[in-house]
Parts: C-alpha cells; structure tokens; sequence
C-alpha cells in the first residue's frame, strides 16, 4: 500500500511553484527537483538532489521525509528510519513523517515502532485515511482482524472511495471468518 498523503504534499510543493528553475540553487529548489524525480520513479537522481539539499539546507524536514520515502521504495529501510527520524527532530508534529517511519518499521517486522509510529501520527493527525489504513495492514499481518477491520473503516468513513482499503477489510473480513471455522 502506497502513501498518498505523502505525495500529495510532494505535488503540492512542487506545483506551488517554489521552484522551477532548470539547475537548482537553494536547498528548496533540489528538494523540489528531488520530488519530481521521485514521482517519476526516479529513486537514485531523487537522492542525490535530497543530498545536495540536505548539504544547502540541513534542516528542512521536507527533503529527508523524500529521500526517506525513496530509501524505502529501495527497500533500505534503516537509511529511511534514519531520514525520517531527522524529520521528526526538525518538526516533531509532522504526523507524516511518524506514517512514513511506521512503513519502514514495519517492512522490517519491527512491529512494536511501527504500531507506536502510527498512533503518534494519528494522534498528531486524526483525519489521515492513510494512517489508519496503514496501521490495520498492521493489525492484519497481526491476526488482530476485529482491531484491523476498525481501523480500515475509520480509513474508509474518512475516504470512502479508497478500493485499497475495500479490499484490505475484505480480506480482514474473511479471514476473521475463516479463524472461527
């Protein structure tokens, strides 16, 4: 299950026109480029723009939640919970960026941080479908599949549209069906 939460913020930046300039200058115009590069799939040219980003501007929060989020889709998750850390230091209310740490978790079946990421980020964020859709992926692969269905519909009372998430309490439906056969 992809975050779109992320994305969209990614788009927006960019589409808000910070930057536009052919060869970036200011940490804010790599992260921006980095964030085309990374909705083109584009993981290896993202993390170079996020690293001349970073070294022009340490503390934007926005360019290691990217560069996270392309560790990631690398599967080097430890490099993602290290960027997504730095963004939690730099915004500590970033509901995001404990959602994005939590998917990192939990690909690494470090499913105690990922369950406490994804409260935080509820806490910080209670209206985020993706969260709550990522924490019942969670409390599936758990076999908790009563907590699992709650959690996929808040998500869809939230974004009632999602299909992802349909089908994810479909098979947290039928599985909860299955255990007590």
């Amino acid at each position: 299950m992809r975050l779109v939460l992320c994305k969209t913020m990614i788009v927006t930046v960019v589409l808000a026109g910070i930057a536009t300039a052919d060869e970036p200058k200011t940490g804010r115009e790599f992260a921006n480029r980095a964030a085309t590069y990374y909705e083109k799939k584009q993981y290896d040219k993202a993390i170079e723009d996020c690293n001349e980003a970073v070294r022009l501007d340490p503390k934007d929060a926005f360019t290691y939640i990217i560069r996270g989020r392309c560790y990631h889709e690398l599967m080097k998750f430890e490099k993602a919970i290290a960027d997504f850390d730095v963004a939690i230091r730099e915004l500590p209310k970033f509901a995001i960026a404990f959602n994005e740490r939590g998917l990192s978790y939990r690909k690494l079946r470090n499913n105690d941080k990922a369950l406490a990421d994804y409260n935080e980020s509820i806490r910080l964020n209670p209206k985020n479908p993706n969260t709550y859709a990522n924490r019942g992926v969670l409390y599936s692969e758990l076999g908790l599949f009563h907590t699992a269905i709650a959690d996929f519909d808040e998500s869809l009372r939230l974004n009632p549209k999602n299909d992802s998430v349909k089908e994810r309490k479909e098979s947290a439906v039928k599985a909860l069906r299955d255990a007590g056969k």
